[in-house]
């Protein structure tokens, strides 16, 4: 399961060639209307991510299921992260030495942009992940405070994935 969530992390480095998703404009409009724009700053394990609310999976996936999408193999599951804005990966704290972050608990707000899929290259069962992508200067400052650079995927909530036929 680790390996997936890695895995969806790493479909967003590839947002460059991310296209617009389709019902985009309803998926958004749902979601400002509905939807909050803010979250908490939390931790599991070693992974710093914004917990929102369920609902951008729950009343979303109805809206895309016609496309083929289905909720992230990670959301429903006890004990693993639900709707989420990955901020730090465990391998970046690793990496630089980062011990603890004193913004976990913190609200967290963020701004909706756009609804997009990205085909992830080489994987076995995934055709397409559905994703928002939001603007969150605060997530951006708290990467530099820590010594991280720029993120190198945007900051986004995964709403669904569509297996492979």
């Amino acid at each position: 399961m680790r390996a997936l969530l890695l895995a969806l992390l790493l479909v967003c480095t590839q947002q460059a060639s991310a296209k617009i998703a389709p019902a985009s404009k309803q998926v958004i409009g749902y979601s400002k209307q509905n939807l909050p724009t803010t979250g908490v700053l939390r931790h599991q394990g070693r992974f710093i991510y914004v917990d929102v609310d369920d609902g951008y999976v729950h009343s979303l996936l109805p809206i895309i299921k016609k496309y083929g999408f289905g909720a992230p193999p990670y959301f429903g599951k006890p004990g693993l992260v639900g709707a989420h804005i990955s901020v730090i990966s465990a391998d970046e704290l690793n990496k630089n030495g980062i011990a603890r972050i004193t913004e976990v608990g913190k609200q967290i707000k963020f701004k909706l942009k756009y609804a997009k899929v990205e085909n992830p290259p080489n994987w076995k069962t995934v055709d397409q992940v559905y994703f928002i992508e939001v603007e969150a200067p605060a997530l951006a400052k708290l990467r530099a405070k820590y010594g991280l650079p720029k993120n190198e995927f945007k900051f986004h909530i995964t709403v669904g994935i569509k297996p492979k036929a």
